[in-house]
């Protein structure tokens, strides 16, 4: 048995993977594994040429490169590939806020055990936090602190990957001296 191809061979938790293989006995069925996950899927049955073709979605696990395995189920045979799972930001909640705001990131992918750094538009490290899944999943929640207003990126690093999204900071009107004036009088506003 053999895996002919691997398409693609690299990705974030979420891609859908194709794999093709031959030499397989005809109509037996083929378990796929992807790294820490046994039995991703089963293929029904090999066709009358010794091939099968297998689509899965990368499920979560952490950053690296991981095993593909084809065992075929009847001649008890195996052949071996690899997949790079990457980093990615899965949510960014809420979406955009004004200076003050608390925005959650959730990200997956990363390395067990790693740290990973949050940059937020002009602030090279808002916050950092330690990946304690072995999944590679993390949450990091940060202030939005002063910021040019529109939008702006959020970016989730450790020593090895890296992804971004966007955010957007809105403006807000933080005081108005004085509160109240006659018509013509000079009013100040403070904002962010």
């Amino acid at each position: 048995p053999q895996i002919i191809s691997v398409s693609p061979p690299e990705g974030p938790v979420g891609t859908v993977v194709a794999i093709l293989g031959t030499g397989y006995k005809v109509k037996e069925s083929v378990k796929i594994d992807l790294g820490k996950r046994q039995g991703i899927t089963i293929l029904p049955e090999v066709t009358e040429e010794g091939t099968f073709l297998a689509k899965f979605i990368v499920d979560t696990q952490a950053f690296g490169t991981c095993t593909i395995t084809a065992y075929g189920m009847q001649c008890k045979e195996f052949d071996t590939d690899a997949f790079k799972i990457i980093g990615q930001i899965i949510k960014v909640m809420p979406t955009e806020s004004t200076v003050g705001g608390l925005i959650t990131i959730h990200g997956t992918g990363y390395k067990y055990d790693e740290t990973v750094s949050v940059h937020f538009g002009v602030t090279p490290i808002i916050t950092a936090v330690r990946v304690k899944s072995i999944y590679g999943t993390f949450t990091a929640i940060f202030r939005v602190d002063t910021q040019p207003f529109g939008d702006t990126l959020v970016t989730a690093r450790d020593v090895t990957e890296e992804d971004s999204d966007v955010f957007k900071v809105t403006g807000q009107i933080i005081k108005v001296v004085p509160t109240s004036a006659t018509v013509n009088e000079p009013v100040t506003i403070y904002g962010t």
